[in-house]
């Protein structure tokens, strides 16, 4: 039997997501972040398609198990996923779904900008100072650093928050070749 998800109506069109308008509603409405602000100033229908666009991109990630129910339309409930309920969808889940839409509101490009270089060009008279950052934390993870720590331990390959790694249980290659002082080095 396919799994009921919340959904929004956009036209005439009914789409399922990961979380409806009154429950992003609820959660954001106590947000003080410039996300949060854009998504109280939007219009239901906007609300509802950043709902829909921000199922989408968690769709589209590469998740650890299997659809409960392959007839269903979305990717979660999942099976063989550690400490999830595989017909309910999982808290996080939701709050990511909100969290991502609220930020596709204000920057609708969102998901084409995590890769793009940091540039930023500063002027005092005469004086031009430009800070160029090639890599942000945000190009190296699939989705938002505060998306990822809601979601980063379902995702295939390994768990991160950022770019940092979350759950390492074994020394590093060069741990474990002798101990490094300042005459053996590494």
């Amino acid at each position: 039997m396919s799994f009921s998800y919340p959904t929004v109506s956009l036209g005439s069109m009914e789409y399922n997501v990961y979380s409806d308008v009154s429950d992003a509603a609820a959660y954001l409405d106590a947000t003080i972040t410039e996300a949060g602000t854009g998504w109280r100033a939007a219009d239901t229908d906007t609300q509802a398609r950043a709902l829909v666009s921000s199922t989408r991109w968690l769709d589209a990630a590469q998740w650890l198990g299997a659809q409960t129910d392959t007839t269903n339309a979305l990717q979660w409930p999942r099976t063989g996923v550690t400490d999830v309920d595989p017909n309910t969808l999982p808290t996080p889940l939701s709050l990511a779904c909100i969290e991502l839409a609220a930020m596709l509101i204000v920057d609708p490009d969102l998901r084409a900008n995590l890769a793009n270089p940091i540039t930023k060009e500063q002027k005092a008279g005469s004086v031009l100072q430009t800070v160029f950052r090639p890599h942000d934390v945000q190009v190296l993870t699939f989705f938002p650093a505060n998306v990822m720590s809601l979601v980063s331990q379902w995702l295939q390959g390994p768990p991160v928050v950022g770019a940092l790694p979350n759950d390492v249980h074994e020394r590093s290659e060069i741990n474990r070749r002798r101990d490094n002082d300042f005459i053996h080095g590494i």
